[in-house]
């Protein structure tokens, strides 16, 4: 947190922007592919002019925000049998490190907090517009970013014939230069 408020005083912090923003996981099960998204989520990202000082992110994403456009499956995946969203309130993921693996791609390492178990993972970025001002900082940044991880290592393995255990997790988030 610490490290967010330094680049907010500095002006390297960029906080994600709900509205145009979509935060979600795709399963396959027996009978269809889900696809769901979150609708209540908020982070931001620390991105400084010399790479590795400081990046980071960090996203928290309300569970009960959950939209699958089904109102059956929809009930189902927030019940106590899959993201207890009672119990579980929110998904955390706090970053530990970026790795630049070209101008416009990065592996983002961190910690993901999921039905209250937390695990590292490794999320693929692909920064698709770095908007800029001709000489000034970068103001508005988009990124689309995934992994895919197993539901059964975050506890949740209900179903197990008829639900995959692999799910994708995938964002495109745009985020603007937050003007403190």
């Amino acid at each position: 947190v610490q490290a967010m408020l330094s680049a907010a005083e500095d002006g390297h912090l960029y906080r994600i922007q709900p509205s145009t923003s979509r935060v979600g996981f795709c399963i396959e099960s027996k009978f269809s592919r889900i696809k769901a998204e979150f609708r209540n989520f908020q982070g931001g990202l620390s991105l400084w002019p010399d790479p590795g000082e400081d990046e980071l992110a960090m996203v928290v994403i309300r569970t009960a925000s959950l939209d699958t456009n089904d109102s059956i499956t929809e009930h189902m995946l927030k019940s106590q049998r899959f993201f207890d969203v009672e119990n579980y309130p929110e998904i955390l993921f706090v970053s530990k490190s970026i790795h630049w693996t070209s101008q416009t791609t990065v592996e983002l390492e961190g910690d993901l907090t999921l039905h209250g178990v937390t695990k590292a993972v490794t999320f693929k970025v692909q920064l698709t517009s770095l908007e800029k001002e001709p000489g000034s900082r970068v103001e508005k940044i988009v990124a689309k970013a995934g992994t895919t991880i197993s539901r059964s290592d975050f506890g949740i393995d209900t179903l197990s014939q008829i639900v995959d255990d692999n799910v994708e997790l995938c964002m495109s988030v745009e985020a603007i230069r937050d003007g403190i």
